[in-house]
């Protein structure tokens, strides 16, 4: 009997253990080929999808905010283009503060954009009607030939209720402010003029002023009328649109 021979068993042994190696190297090359395969979908193919989607939604979302607030300032613009009109028809005039209210309150009630409004004249008469946070409307009535720096202010509740009615003492003229000398400006009549942001002097808060101008075909006088935004209420708005 030869004694260095294997005995078959052994063989056997070594036969599986060899073969059963073989297939888990296989298969574990196999496995790291399928992972390196899907990690590199991913870098190539899925995270490019998910940049993709996340850019289109972004931009629909920044298409959305833009034509809500391209719709709000287009508003604002056929506000301001209609009480130009008015004024050119003598639907208001500046000798009549309460038919001035009674046209303008229920417009800017129904519209929370608009802080305030202002009707100007070139003499330096105005009226300013301005919304206050408590639900309040305040009237601003200067006029600089007869009162000085004397300004007139009444308060209005619901239902045009008067609560109140002071003197107050102040430089404003209307004709420094930048809205009336931008209307000015302006080279054609039915034209608006949209002011960059500034500090409202009546509230101390910043905004912008839309403006337009006529000249008044009885007495030949110029008259600006002109609308407030506040800029915190711009930004409030802009929040609010679900995109």
């Amino acid at each position: 009997m030869n004694n260095n021979a294997i005995p078959a068993e052994v063989k056997l042994h070594c036969g599986r253990s060899l073969r059963h190696d073989l297939i888990w190297q296989t298969w574990s090359l196999v496995t790291l080929a399928i992972l390196a395969f899907a990690m590199t979908a991913y870098f190539l193919v899925f995270s490019q999808m998910v940049d993709e989607l996340a850019a289109s939604a972004m931009h629909k979302g920044v298409n959305v905010i833009r034509t809500r607030v391209e719709s709000l300032f287009n508003q604002i613009d056929r506000i301001a283009d209609d009480a130009r009109e008015w004024g050119r028809n003598h639907t208001f005039t500046i000798d009549d503060l309460g038919r001035f209210n009674r046209l303008f309150i229920p417009i800017l009630a129904e519209r929370a954009r608009i802080s305030a409004l202002r009707l100007a004249e070139e003499t330096g008469r105005e009226f300013l009607l301005l919304r206050m946070p408590n639900g309040e409307w305040h009237n601003r009535i200067t006029d600089g030939e007869r009162w000085g720096r004397e300004q007139y202010w009444r308060k209005w509740g619901q239902g045009y209720t008067l609560l109140g009615e002071e003197w107050r003492e102040s430089d404003y003229d209307p004709r420094q402010q930048r809205w009336y000398q931008g209307a000015l400006r302006l080279t054609q009549d039915h034209a608006l003029y949209w002011s960059d942001p500034y500090r409202f002097p009546s509230v101390h808060e910043p905004g912008m002023t839309v403006a337009s101008r006529w000249r008044d075909s009885a007495n030949q006088r110029l008259y600006v009328i002109a609308l407030d935004l506040k800029l915190l209420d711009l930004s409030r708005f802009t929040r609010n649109i679900d995109i």
